[in-house]
């Protein structure tokens, strides 16, 4: 994109070749009476003058520069040597991912009344005990 422009009317940015292609065009909007031409995306009424806009420039040059250094025709200008096979991937394929953890076997389902043994009671619990001192007549059970 070269001198890109922005429409002030609806935001659209267009380059100065396509905008000059609006501007020779003999499509027109009309609005409130008047003669304007339009948005080629959003079909707005161009009402007033496209400024240039140096951010989207500014974007446009330094993806342009990293693409032109990223390439391997620019590369080898840097270094002679170079030749395009040395860009081209050798890395081996990556291994498969082992397993985090791998279990051969379902694992042991324990019981827990075998696991832990039951102790013997110091002395048997009467209802007047087992019940809080707050409740004033106790369940039948």
């Amino acid at each position: 994109m070269s001198q890109p422009h922005t429409l002030r009317d609806c935001g659209h940015f267009f380059c100065l070749a396509c905008l000059n292609g609006v501007w020779t065009s003999k499509i027109r909007v009309q609005v409130d009476g008047r003669s304007y031409r339009s948005c080629p995306l959003c079909c707005a009424a161009i009402k007033c003058i496209p400024v240039i806009s140096y951010t989207i420039q500014q974007n446009v040059d330094n993806l342009r520069e990293a693409l032109d250094l990223a390439s391997p025709d620019s590369m080898t200008l840097l270094n002679p040597k170079w030749s395009e096979g040395d860009f081209k991937q050798t890395l081996p394929l990556p291994r498969p991912l082992p397993r985090q953890f791998p279990r051969p076997y379902p694992p042991p389902v324990i019981a827990l009344d075998y696991a832990i043994p039951r102790l013997p009671t110091p002395f048997p619990l009467s209802p007047e005990l087992a019940w809080c001192s707050f409740l004033t007549s106790f369940p039948d059970s």
